[in-house]
């Protein structure tokens, strides 16, 4: 059987594997991130290639674990992992180890969709452990084995390595063997499309990895549920399922498993026909696949997107789709590599009869040994006395010889010297590109940390400082750092978020478009938004100067989405030396941009939706409360025009009737009724179309500087027989004849009347009214005070509300619309005034109003 790996590498073949696992190591750490097994691994394998990496059983183990940790998240890692660990194996002897290394090996090669390489290594690690009578290395090679046969659709042959790792795994006890063998066999049923028999199967795994507390077990039973209820049609059961298996995937780092139940998700929403949705999780999974180098779990995958964007009528891309699901699947299974692995499968039972036959060869072998033991030892005595006069012979030509060689050696030394040098030159170089390797991880760090905050976070308060820090993680020499921003309100910039600045330091600073399209854009070399700013504006609109000293230079970041006009701009600064920043930071700044626009524009779109929600609910609640408002109008304008209008139709139907038998007093005092229920009517009307012009802004106000106290007595004068028919005494006492007001006349005047009104209609009977009237230093103060009962303080919060009733009931009967406080309140606020109310159960009430003396510029 052909080798994949050598027995015995050299020295130099050594040097160069450790120096690309280790740059492997680096690229691994961008994806792993979740798994603090992995990382600890990482870190100690870091530590240990710092103190010079000794091949020993500890770092055969350290690369064996990093090797299976990676297999499902970066399987080219995983592969020279495996290689680095196969050659400490193979340089200790150590049997057991180099089958775990083959193990290790046709496991990420299987995860790379390398089926051949994997079933080759699995058949080298399988053929070691048997003859080690390995039990564990035994399930381990033959379920890994399987899973390479299945990957590939060739159920039969997959199935008895499944078998054979379950009766051993349940043999020796050995749970979690036992657990993945039955995951497996319910596999092949599931592909069988014998759903409820793979269902059983898997439910059977995952008692056992619950009670073993496994989780990433129990994340992937979880799939394989999913996709037998898919298979089902029980498509909310099996996103169920697949929800759960993301959640844990995710938390564990598992690429693999992740991109699996991605792709699993939007093949179960495609077959439900909602492919709108089905459309991100496939793409996101090929993502992964294309990343990973892991196409072989999503053979399907290409093609079910290209019937989404067909189904979305987007042909192009379905066309594209289409083009790589062909290449995908070439690439994947070819009619070579099923004749490669038949032939090491035949190969493998072949080698095992040939053992079989080669230990009887032996026993015979053995037999005929001890017989020519004695003829072989008489024969060496001879040779050995043969070789002494040769010896001897050769002395002399010896020494010349070993001149020669001194000779020889001396060139050589020389030449090593050389060696010597040119290779201390290498390293350098190695060195330097360990560094740019190092650089560049941090970079793809950080844009991962970048991204992922995007799509997890859409406020930009949450969002803004996390670009901040994550800039000064991608350029070390960065010392503080702040943002600028639009506010479109305004149409100025300010300060919304910093970091090394206290907030005090440039909060109050602020900048007009012109200043930031003069200092920051127009008049700077910039490319791709990115530029290195060493010259500063310090002062704000308003003149305000920085509290402290400008930086030495900064690296500037605009952002603008359209119109070329800044939304906003970052700012890196550096306080020690005017060339801090590089062209190298330059351009990994402009990498970086992108995915700073993005965060920007999403926000963006995240809040114009979150506001556009909130003004709809406010218009919403307003329609209602409108609504209400109406029902309410034509509910209590219906019931006071209702008793008016019958007083009316009874009067006029006595007239008609009676009006030859009537004398001219009784067919006056009908009248004088008709018209006092008219002119109530006429009241109603008028509050309710006062009130409505004034909300609609309908009422136009006209401001002038009079004096209020003949309009105070005119409207007592039209109250004093409606308060004498109540023997209600009207007082007025201003503190002088002349008080001057800026106000509108009509509006004050029904402002009055209203006031007056009210305080005639809840005063019982034999009691006083008193207008108060004084100048201050601020304006005129009206005082409108009764005797009646007083108002509850739980009432005298809605008291100038509109259609608003209160206990206490008018003392004569009168009627009441609610509105009058109210209109009193909106018609003082629009003359510029207040208006209030004092009032003590049982010791009456006082309406307060002040206004203007005179107008204000």
């Amino acid at each position: 059987m052909r080798m994949l790996v050598s027995q015995r590498f050299s020295c130099c073949l050594s040097a160069a594997l450790l120096l690309t696992t280790q740059a492997v190591l680096l690229c691994a750490q961008v994806s792993g991130g979740a798994n603090s097994v992995l990382d600890s691994l990482r870190r100690e394998y870091q530590r240990r290639t710092a103190q010079g990496n000794k091949p020993d059983t500890a770092l055969f183990s350290l690369c064996y674990r990093l090797a299976l940790e990676l297999s499902d998240r970066q399987p080219d890692s995983a592969i020279m992992f495996s290689r680095q660990a196969l050659h400490i194996a193979t340089e200790l002897n150590d049997s057991a180890a180099i089958a775990r290394g083959y193990y290790a090996a046709g496991y990420a090669h299987k995860n790379r969709g390398q089926f051949s390489v994997s079933v080759e290594y699995h058949l080298i690690g399988l053929k070691i452990a048997e003859s080690r009578a390995d039990t564990l290395l035994i399930i381990r090679n033959s379920n890994g084995l399987g899973t390479a046969y299945m990957a590939q659709r060739r159920y039969t042959e997959a199935q008895p390595y499944f078998m054979r790792s379950l009766a051993l795994g349940e043999r020796t006890h050995e749970k979690k063997a036992v657990s993945t063998a039955i995951n497996n066999l319910g596999y092949i049923l599931w592909r069988l499309r014998e759903y409820d028999s793979a269902l059983a199967y898997h439910r059977r795994s995952l008692a056992l990895a619950e009670e073993a507390r496994d989780t990433l077990s129990i994340g992937i039973s979880y799939i394989n549920f999913g996709v037998c209820y898919q298979g089902k049609r029980d498509f909310v059961q099996a996103l169920s399922y697949f929800d759960k298996a993301l959640m844990i995937h995710r938390r564990f780092g598992n690429s693999r498993n992740e991109m699996l139940t991605l792709y699993y998700t939007g093949s179960t929403l495609h077959d439900m026909k909602r492919h709108s949705e089905a459309l991100p999780y496939l793409t996101t999974a090929l993502q992964m696949a294309d990343l990973l180098k892991m196409h072989s779990p999503l053979q399907d995958a290409y093609n079910i997107l290209a019937e989404t964007y067909t189904a979305l009528g987007r042909h192009s891309e379905a066309t594209e789709a289409m083009r790589r699901y062909a290449a995908v699947k070439d690439s994947l299974y070819t009619t070579e590599s099923a004749q490669q692995i038949a032939t090491m499968q035949t190969q493998y039972e072949s080698e095992k009869k040939d053992k079989q036959i080669q230990l009887l060869r032996q026993e015979r072998e053995q037999e005929n040994f001890a017989r020519i033991l004695y003829g072989i030892g008489l024969t060496l005595s001879l040779v050995f006395a043969a070789v002494l006069v040769y010896l001897n012979r050769q002395k002399g030509s010896a020494n010349r010889e070993v001149l020669r060689q001194k000779n020889i050696l001396e060139e050589q030394a020389k030449e090593i010297e050389l060696a010597n040098t040119k290779l201390h030159e290498s390293n350098l170089q190695l060195h330097e590109l360990n560094t740019s390797i190092e650089d560049k991880v941090t970079e793809l760090e950080t844009i991962d940390t970048i991204v992922q905050s995007i799509n997890s976070e859409v406020s930009l308060t949450k969002l803004l400082p996390m670009l901040l820090e994550q800039g000064s993680v991608l350029v070390p020499s960065v010392e503080k750092s702040s943002i600028l921003m639009l506010d479109e309100k305004t149409n100025t910039y300010g300060f919304v978020a910093l970091n090394g600045y206290a907030m005090e330091e440039l909060q109050h600073l602020r900048f007009s478009l012109d200043q930031i399209q003069y200092q920051y854009i127009h008049t700077k070399p910039i490319v791709d938004g990115v530029y290195i700013l060493r010259e500063y504006n310090t002062k704000s609109i308003d003149g305000a100067d920085f509290t402290n000293a400008p930086p030495q230079c900064s690296l500037v970041m605009t952002i603008s989405l359209q119109d070329d006009v800044p939304e906003g701009i970052l700012f890196f600064d550096n306080f020690s030396s005017p060339n801090a920043f590089s062209n190298l930071d330059i351009d990994r700044f402009r990498r970086f941009r992108k995915h700073v626009i993005t965060a920007f524009a999403k926000a963006k779109i995240v809040n114009l939706i979150q506001d556009s929600a909130l003004q709809l609910s406010a218009q919403n609640q307003r329609l209602q409360e409108l609504n209400t408002e109406k029902n309410e109008f034509l509910g209590i304008a219906a019931h006071d025009m209702k008793s008016p209008l019958a007083g009316i139709m009874i009067s006029v139907g006595l007239l008609r009737r009676y009006h030859a038998k009537m004398n001219t007093d009784e067919m006056l005092k009908l009248f004088s009724a008709i018209e006092h229920t008219v002119q109530r009517m006429s009241g109603i009307i008028s509050n309710l179309l006062d009130i409505n012009a004034i909300e609609t802004g309908k009422m136009n106000l006209r401001f002038a500087q009079f004096d209020i106290v003949p309009i105070i007595r005119q409207v007592l004068s039209d109250y004093h027989d409606r308060a004498e028919a109540k023997t209600i005494a009207l007082l007025f006492a201003p503190d002088a004849e002349n008080i001057s007001v800026y106000a509108d006349t009509g509006a004050l005047a029904q402002v009055i009347d209203n006031l007056v009104s009210n305080a005639v209609k809840y005063s019982p009977l034999g009691k006083s009214i008193t207008v108060r009237l004084y100048r201050q230093s601020h304006g005129i103060r009206l005082e409108v005070h009764d005797e009646g009962k007083g108002i509850k303080d739980e009432e005298m919060k809605k008291l100038f509300g509109k259609f608003v009733r209160l206990s206490t009931k008018p003392t004569g009967g009168e009627d009441s619309t609610g509105l009058g406080l109210s209109i009193v309140k909106r018609l003082v606020e629009a003359m510029n005034g207040t208006v209030w109310c004092e009032s003590e159960v049982g010791k009456g009430t006082t309406f307060i109003v002040e206004l203007r003396e005179t107008s204000v510029s």
